[in-house]
């Protein structure tokens, strides 16, 4: 019933409002945060390193920013922080290009988060350790770009490269740590907005697909070609700087200092390419794993294929070009070894009266129920098959005329006791047979069914609900 109102339109509409009402709410939070000193004063933080003080800011801009790309998708939550990331931009007097250069780092971080959870289905509510380590390869990857942000900053103000490091290395551990306040709640309740959001599917539109994959993957080499870049950049200026300043601070402290620069650039590259590469692991699992599903089932559609190109679909036995087929293999192969088979041709008494009577349901329903009889009382060896209308056939490997017409009174009695679930109990079929044994001077198949018919044509112009056999004479 909850389902059902979700999706009435006054439902929708009233969905969409409180939507959009949250995320102007979520708008004012974040420039809020972003814009007023108090704020900023609350949310700095300070962390020794190397005899120095790393500036570690928390963004809650991103992080709602995250939460809206997770559960809703990259338009709500990229608008976010691009909104939030132009003001802050805005408010620390960046020139226009600087301005929008910082806007989109933080769109192409949300942009490969929201890629990726759609690249693999993943679901993030960090009910499982695979959940958790996919959540926490994703925000650490899209931190990464996300701080790329404090290069333009100092960039545009010329600062030096020291506190360049500094500044970016406090802004990575900064979302970290705003992404890390992310897992309690998303393992807490992660697992009901999930259930929730499945009712509105018209909305969040989850899919796996290959192209996310493809633009996934383009995005992440080009993030990590471009941090490679500026990390080689950063660190080239870095020790350029040292050296124009080495007669102050002497040949051991420059040395150490480039040693300790590239140790961070390294540290930070070897997380992002084992992140990225098990996040291209998760991938291939999941497009691997979906090839093989599909080649499974090809392969019993195929399979269903060939069983309807060969049986008949109402009485599940051979079909007539089937049984043709089959049945002139195995006349010349007795043939050859001087064995005997016989026909037996099969016809459902007054069949035109039970579906005038019953209708041509309860005549289906009875020649189902007979194509499940038949094969119980013949042989594996033999063949059977609907041979048209109300009529079967049956071949007989290695059978004289005595024995066949034996298995044909076995056929006629079973079927004179069979009951029909769905029809009256007093409703009983016969049916009348042919017999007749192949010869082997004429081993043709159309002479031995002609012959078969003929001994069915006097088996029902006896009365029905009999058999005769054709001696071959």
């Amino acid at each position: 019933m909850l389902r059902f109102r979700l999706l009435r339109p006054e439902a929708k509409r009233g969905i969409v409002r409180r939507l959009a009402l949250a995320w102007f709410l979520s708008l004012s939070l974040c420039l809020l945060s972003v814009g007023w000193p108090v704020a900023e004063s609350w949310l700095s933080l300070s962390l020794p390193w190397r005899a120095e003080v790393l500036p570690l800011v928390l963004a809650p801009a991103m992080l709602l920013a995250i939460l809206w790309t997770l559960w809703f998708g990259i338009a709500l939550g990229g608008m976010l922080a691009l909104l939030s990331a132009l003001f802050a931009a805005w408010m620390m007097h960046f020139s226009l290009p600087f301005i929008l250069l910082a806007g989109a780092t933080h769109l192409l971080a949300l942009l490969i988060l929201y890629l990726g959870y759609r690249a693999v289905p993943m679901r993030p509510d960090l009910s499982s350790g695979k959940n958790l380590l996919f959540f926490l390869m994703m925000v650490t990857v899209s931190a990464t770009f996300a701080s790329l942000d404090v290069l333009v900053g100092i960039y545009a103000r010329h600062a030096g490269y020291a506190e360049l490091l500094n500044l970016w290395l406090g802004r990575w551990l900064g979302l970290l740590a705003n992404f890390v306040l992310l897992v309690p709640l998303l393992w807490r309740y992660g697992r009901r907005i999930e259930h929730a959001l499945d009712t509105l599917s018209w909305l969040t539109r989850r899919r796996v697909r290959l192209t996310y994959s493809l633009w996934t993957t383009a995005l992440l080499l080009f993030a990590l070609l471009l941090y490679v870049f500026l990390a080689v950049r950063l660190h080239g200026a870095y020790v350029e700087q040292a050296f124009f300043h080495f007669d102050r601070i002497g040949w051991p402290t420059v040395a150490l200092s480039a040693l300790q620069v590239l140790q961070v650039i390294h540290i930070v590259l070897s997380v992002l390419v084992v992140f990225i590469a098990y996040f291209f692991y998760q991938i291939l699992q999941h497009w691997t794993g979906t090839l093989k599903r599909t080649a499974s089932q090809l392969r019993l559609l195929n399979q269903k294929l060939a069983e309807l190109a060969l049986t008949d679909e109402l009485t599940g036995l051979y079909n007539r070009r089937h049984f043709m087929a089959m049945a002139k293999r195995e006349l010349a192969n007795a043939e050859r070894h001087g064995m005997p088979c016989s026909l037996l041709l099969i016809d459902i008494d007054h069949f035109k009266w039970v579906n005038d009577h019953y209708g041509h349901l309860a005549g289906d329903q009875v020649l189902r129920i007979l194509g499940r009889l038949l094969p119980v009382l013949l042989r594996p060896s033999d063949l059977a098959a609907r041979y048209g209308g109300e009529e079967l056939v049956v071949l007989l490997r290695h059978t004289p005329l005595d024995e066949a017409q034996e298995v044909a009174e076995r056929i006629r009695q079973a079927i004179a006791v069979q009951t029909y679930p769905d029809l009256p109990a007093s409703l009983r079929v016969t049916v009348s047979l042919g017999v007749a044994e192949s010869r082997v001077a004429e081993p043709d198949l159309d002479w031995l069914i002609e012959r078969t018919d003929r001994a069915l044509y006097r088996a029902k112009n006896g009365g029905r609900n009999r058999i005769e056999c054709d001696p071959g004479a």
